[in-house]
Order: C-alpha cells, then sequence, then structure tokens
C-alpha cells in the first residue's frame, strides 16, 4: 500500500510540475518492501531551497539487544555533500555536532580507547582490558551533559542519539548516566558505512543534587567508529 501512494504522489507531482512549466522538479524515493513496520526517509536536499524533504513515516527499527536489553535504531539521511544530516536534532537540547566541528571534547577517554579528529566527524577507536562500567562517568569516552541541560531531563523521558558510521561494520556501546548512581545500562549498536542515527529511550530519574550528567560511548570489537554527532531529546518533544 505504501509502495502504490508513494507512486502516486510522484506522478501527481510530475503532473503538477508540467502544469507549472518547471522541469526539473525533486523526486520521491521509492521505498523497499522489507521486515521494518515504520519507517523515516530523509531524502537529499532540494536543490533549489537547500531544505531537506522528510516523508510522513517514523518509528525507530529495533536491533538486538544491548549489554541490558533492547537497542534501537533510526536511519538518518544523507546531505548533498555525502554527510550525515542531523538538522531533524537542532531543535534537541543537547547536541554536540561534529559535522561542523561544533560538539564538545569528551571530558574524559579512558586509558585503551583513541578519539581523533576524521572528516566530518571523530573517529573512537580501540579497546578496553575489561567491561566498563555505565555509571557515574562511565568507563566509555565521557560526554559531559552540562547541569542546567541535565536538569531538564531529570523525571523525563528522553531519547539518546549518537549518528556514527564506520569503514566496515563496527559495533560500540552507548549509556546515559545521572552520575548519582542510576544509568541506563549499555545499549548495543552496529554502524555501517553511511552515516546512521542510532537511537535508545531512557527515563531519567529525578535527582537533587543537581549535577551534570554523561553520556557513555565505547567501540566494540576492535574496530573504530566513526562519531558524527551525539543528542539528547525530550521523547515526548
Amino acid at each position: 500500500m505504501m509502495r502504490t501512494q508513494i507512486l502516486t504522489t510522484t506522478a501527481m507531482s510530475a503532473l503538477l510540475l508540467a502544469a507549472c512549466g518547471e522541469q526539473n522538479g525533486a523526486g520521491y524515493e521509492e521505498l523497499e518492501p522489507g521486515d521494518q513496520t515504520e519507517t523515516e526517509t530523509l531524502t537529499q536536499d532540494d536543490a533549489t531551497t537547500g531544505n531537506p524533504r522528510m516523508e510522513d513515516e517514523s518509528s525507530m527499527e529495533t536491533g538486538p539487544g544491548g549489554m541490558d536489553g533492547d537497542a534501537a535504531t533510526m536511519n538518518a539521511g544523507m546531505d548533498a555533500e555525502g554527510g550525515a544530516n542531523i538538522s531533524r536534532f537542532y531543535d534537541a537540547p543537547f547536541l554536540l555536532d561534529y559535522t561542523q566541528d561544533r560538539g564538545a571534547q569528551p571530558l574524559e577517554i579512558p586509558d585503551g580507547l583513541s578519539w581523533e579528529a576524521g572528516d566530518e566527524s571523530y573517529i573512537l577507536s580501540g579497546e578496553l582490558s575489561e567491561e566498563p562500567d555505565s555509571s557515574g562517568m562511565t568507563g566509555g569516552a565521557a560526554f559531559e551533559i552540562p547541569t542546567n541541560q541535565a536538569a531538564s531531563f531529570a523525571g523525563q523521558s528522553v531519547e539518546v542519539v549518537v549518528v556514527a558510521s564506520a569503514e566496515s561494520a563496527a559495533g560500540f556501546n552507548v549509556a546515559y548516566s545521572t552520575n548519582e548512581g542510576q544509568d541506563s545500562g549499555w545499549h548495543s549498536f552496529e554502524a555501517g558505512q553511511e552515516p546512521e542515527a542510532f537511537m535508545f529511550e531512557y527515563s531519567v530519574p529525578a535527582t537533587e543534587a543537581g549535577s551534570g550528567d554523561y553520556i557513555g560511548v565505547v567501540p566494540t570489537g576492535g574496530e573504530a567508529v566513526n562519531i558524527h554527532a551525539i543528542a539528547v531529546r525530550h521523547a515526548n518533544g
């Protein structure tokens, strides 16, 4: 049914463009059948306006379980230059955008891991000698969420997003920590050659101390992961 709707929309758009004398309208991508019940497709930027076009469907694809349970992924679009298009996360209260080199550096990099500048990303690589802790500052590369932003997440359900890619399939784990003994546990994902937005939802406990929170990221399997962006936003908008 969805395939038919997209083809029909394309045909109607072509007729309207022809009637208006337009020759170069932006097309629609054709969805392929698959196991996903819902998907979110972000097409390339409009050649005229530079603004991304987004189809109406949106959801997350459930991935393999992490170290503590389920993980989820969401496809991320590519902009005209081939980089990760993260414009849909610009309204997130917390956003590290390494595609624009506007992201803060990790507050801590544990021994065994490396964090180096790459092309529209930072490359997180290396291996840890033992399983890292997901609490406190976490035992991975620790990204601090400032106190005022962490306070807005306290007692709320949030979406934690990491836009990542790799030269070949590469696993990595992500955790949200309140730095007060409560955390999401590690969620496991696998990055591919194209940047994707990997996401999970976490209900942040209410806190009283008002300290900053942390996002921890750890590569797994010995393969390097390109981190394009990290974001945290309220799950209910």
